[in-house]
């Protein structure tokens, strides 16, 4: 397998899998393009797939996040919940990362993969006095559900969410967690019980195809350099291209 480090490397490594006497030659902006496209596809392909298995999770690579809401930081309300987790603070410049080349690079929310609900419970010592800042931690899984399901599972006595069996609806890109939820707070105003909300998402396509490549583990960068090779034969060997490559190559003499 071929060491892909960079965007140059996957030009040149694209280059090589299309190394045929017929394939008309291509710059390495029209290139970039095709793993542009061809990065896109990778991910998308994989997103619904996530969780089914390790090696899915592991071709995504540095793609795949995790951000923590604070139950103050998820404190967007409406109707159906006071517990709304926005993704657009995600795509806010304070969510950065810096493993990259050294730079920072803003990173931007692209698909959701899960939730995951910690309920935090205030830990007591032997003579019953709260010991400040230590909790135990129970986890729950959050289902997101559509708006009509959410309707529905709302009037229904047997489905209806509940602590510990948590539904998520939708509403602009706003997630908001059902049913509503309170932290408990005790006679000397000390937080006994409270929550924090595990998001995992895969991050957007950056503008930077450099950032791109890196975000994916080396198996991932060859396969997707495949993908762009498929991509730019399959254009090359449709009928309308030689006609206007030819024409192009007419305007340059």
């Amino acid at each position: 397998m071929a060491n892909i480090s960079g965007i140059n490397d996957a030009i040149n490594r694209v280059r090589t899998i299309l190394d045929r006497g017929n394939t008309p030659w291509m710059s390495n902006s029209e290139i970039k393009d095709f793993i542009s496209m061809a990065t896109n596809e990778f991910v998308r392909e994989r997103v619904n797939l996530f969780g089914a298995t390790q090696k899915l999770r592991d071709d995504l690579g540095n793609y795949v996040r995790t951000k923590t809401f604070t139950f103050d930081e998820a404190s967007n309300s409406s109707h159906w919940s006071n517990v709304g987790i926005d993704m657009d603070t995600i795509s806010n410049p304070p969510f950065i990362e810096s493993f990259i080349f050294d730079e920072e690079v803003g990173v931007e929310f692209g698909y959701l993969l899960g939730i995951k609900i910690e309920q935090l419970n205030a830990v007591y010592n032997e003579e019953g006095v709260l010991e400040e800042d230590t909790y135990t931690s129970n986890y729950d899984n959050c289902k997101v559900i559509s708006l009509d399901d959410a309707q529905a599972v709302l009037d229904d006595p047997y489905n209806k969410p509940e602590v510990g069996s948590y539904r998520a609806v939708k509403i602009g890109n706003i997630y908001f967690i059902l049913p509503s939820l309170e932290q408990e707070i005790d006679e000397n105003e000390n937080i006994i019980v409270d929550y924090k909300f595990h998001v995992d998402f895969v991050a957007d396509n950056n503008n930077d195809e450099e950032i791109n490549i890196a975000r994916l583990p080396q198996h991932s960068r060859e396969e997707v350099c495949l993908i762009a090779a498929r991509k730019i034969l399959g254009t090359t060997a449709d009928e309308r291209y030689p006609v206007g490559d030819n024409e192009i190559k007419e305007l340059n003499k």
